[in-house]
């Protein structure tokens, strides 16, 4: 038995038990400092978790919030909307719901014929638009529309344009842009461009739609 045991000296050497011993004393020797900072530790996870459950919650108040501004815009209480959509906005920094309502702010300021504060708002969208881009035709389309009701007819027109070039639009909304777009042209005195475009608008009609188009042509080059 007593060739089996271990001595002191070879504990000494066992480097296992040594580290083990060591690491024990420094423990008893410092538990004030390993004390405060596993206190530290947990309070920042527990900060952590805390941050984070905050944030979905006041996620999910802002996403309530817009529901609700929504079902007020869709039941034409667009006061109710409009001052919901500002809060949200207004809360929601760079959030999805808070970039969307930008949109809905311009489009129920044009419904109440507050074109310049439509433009503002819709300005505003299209600035942050980059991510959540969803409503950005209709958007510009919109502020647009808010040119026209100002008489601001040559910064309508190129926006029609664009739109009339856009990558998602239909067919049949080319046609309807590019016919306001020459409407807003002769409007404010640009003869040049307003042929321009109605020619453009020659491959897009047919029959009598392109007869008319061609008469108004003729009219236009005098």
């Amino acid at each position: 038995m007593s060739a089996d045991k271990i001595t002191k000296k070879q504990l000494k050497k066992d480097s296992f038990v040594t580290t083990t011993l060591k690491a024990w004393e420094y423990s008893v020797e410092h538990q004030t400092t390993i004390f405060v900072v596993c206190l530290i530790v947990v309070v920042a996870i527990v900060g952590v978790f805390w941050t984070m459950q905050s944030r979905r919650e006041a996620a999910d108040r802002l996403n309530n919030s817009f529901g609700e501004a929504l079902s007020y815009f869709r039941a034409g209480q667009l006061m109710a909307a409009e001052e919901t959509f500002k809060l949200v906005s207004g809360q929601g920094g760079s959030s999805r719901d808070a970039v969307y309502s930008k949109y809905f702010i311009g489009k129920c300021a044009l419904e109440n014929r507050r074109s310049l504060e439509a433009i503002e708002a819709f300005d505003d969208y299209l600035a942050s638009a980059k991510k959540y881009n969803f409503f950005y035709d209709a958007a510009m389309a919109g502020k647009a529309v808010a040119f026209e009701n100002e008489r601001r007819y040559e910064e309508a027109a190129p926006i029609f344009i664009e739109l009339a070039g856009s990558a998602r639009t239909t067919g049949f909304e080319e046609k309807s842009y590019l016919m306001r777009a020459a409407e807003n042209f002769k409007k404010s005195n640009q003869k040049d461009k307003a042929l321009e475009v109605m020619e453009e608008l020659l491959e897009l009609t047919e029959g009598i739609e392109k007869r008319d188009l061609e008469v108004e042509i003729s009219l236009l080059r005098g």
